[in-house]
């Protein structure tokens, strides 16, 4: 019974490891200009008061901090959020945040983007966005991998002997 609560606590254990390497705040929208998942330190948009949308864990707090303003709207059941951005045209720095992530940029509104030379050239983040999926099932799979080896050489008691040999040897 002790190897089967071991081997669930281990179970438990990774699958709440993989879920917290897991990236979950994202920047979808602003406005109806699509961020397709890109994380950049400064976004144009022509419009002003536009919408931010984006992806949350379900049922948490999302906090979107325009300046030395905060305020907080809360993920739906899918995790879907929505917050009104209630700015004139300008610079604005915005800082979403929820669950320990962050994303921040400055958001340029009523604001075509400068051709290139007019300004300084605008760079994507040297900061990739974490990736999900291919990356959970990896991390999945690597615990599963390192559970039933765990679990081998403890029903073998290999790992028992091996360390008995080594203490005989050493008292010789």
């Amino acid at each position: 019974m002790r190897k089967f609560c071991l081997f669930l606590s281990i179970l438990f254990a990774s699958f709440y490891v993989s879920k917290a390497l897991a990236a979950t705040l994202t920047l979808d929208k602003i406005g109806a200009l699509s961020t397709d998942g890109k994380v950049y330190s400064e976004w144009w948009y022509t419009g002003t008061d536009p919408v931010l949308t984006g992806k949350a864990v379900a049922g948490k707090s999302v906090s979107v901090k325009v300046g030395e303003a905060t305020e907080s709207v809360t993920a739906n059941a899918q995790g879907a959020w929505s917050y009104y951005l209630d700015a004139g045209a300008g610079d604005h720095n915005i800082v979403v945040s929820s669950e320990g992530e962050s994303l921040s940029f400055l958001l340029h509104l009523g604001q075509t983007l400068p051709t290139s030379g007019t300004t300084s050239e605008v760079s994507q983040s040297t900061v990739p966005v974490p990736s999900t999926g291919v990356s959970q099932v990896l991390l999945i799979t690597l615990s599963l991998l390192m559970m039933t080896a765990g679990w081998y050489l403890y029903e073998n008691k290999s790992a028992k002997r091996i360390f008995e040999d080594s203490v005989v040897k050493d008292r010789n």
